[in-house]
């Protein structure tokens, strides 16, 4: 079912909080490359367990950071507190899933993180970006065309990640970035 969905669910519940199951669920969806909204179920008791919702979050965003910026919504399914946030929140995240970001934009944000923090090189082998877009959504994928894009190394790469997220969201939303040599164009 994840396969098919554009985004997921992930139901806690509040009184076991994130179990090892859980956690393996929010590994597929991640493998699945889904969007994800995850949801804290019986919040009702939160009181009685000695929870807060600041602590709750940071500890489901903590325990499931392969789900980059996931949102949570919490929930008393038997008096129905906090389902209406639900659908709102499952609209904003397929937005972000979706989004396509024009192509003047990613390489400003693209070219101006290099400017602030340019690519090491490895002696006189330098890589080097020469274009970024955006070649799909559903998951949003970035395709960049680089000189010898295997010297990028995965720590400089997540930093392009993160500069993406920091302009336009994606919340909830993998992002999918991939190097292709000048030559594979």
């Amino acid at each position: 079912a994840i396969e098919r969905c554009y985004v997921a669910i992930l139901v806690l519940d509040a009184t076991e909080f994130v179990t090892a199951q859980d956690t393996h669920i929010g590994g597929y969806i991640d493998d699945a490359s889904r969007a994800a909204v995850v949801v804290v179920n019986k919040w009702d008791l939160a009181k009685e367990l000695d929870l807060n919702r600041a602590d709750a979050e940071e500890e489901v965003k903590n325990r499931f950071k392969f789900i980059p910026d996931v949102p949570v919504v919490f929930t008393c399914a038997l008096t129905g507190r906090g389902v209406d946030k639900l659908l709102p929140t499952l609209i904003t995240v397929y937005g972000e899933f979706s989004k396509q970001i024009p192509r003047a934009e990613v390489s400003r944000v693209i070219f101006d993180a290099m400017g602030d923090n340019p690519m090491p090189g490895f002696g006189s082998r330098r890589p080097r970006i020469f274009r970024c877009i955006q070649s799909r959504t559903s998951p949003p994928t970035f395709e960049f065309t680089a000189r010898n894009p295997e010297l990028i190394h995965f720590s400089y790469r997540r930093y392009l990640e993160n500069r993406l997220r920091e302009q336009f969201g994606f919340v909830g939303s993998p992002l999918k970035l991939s190097f292709l040599s000048r030559d594979d164009e």
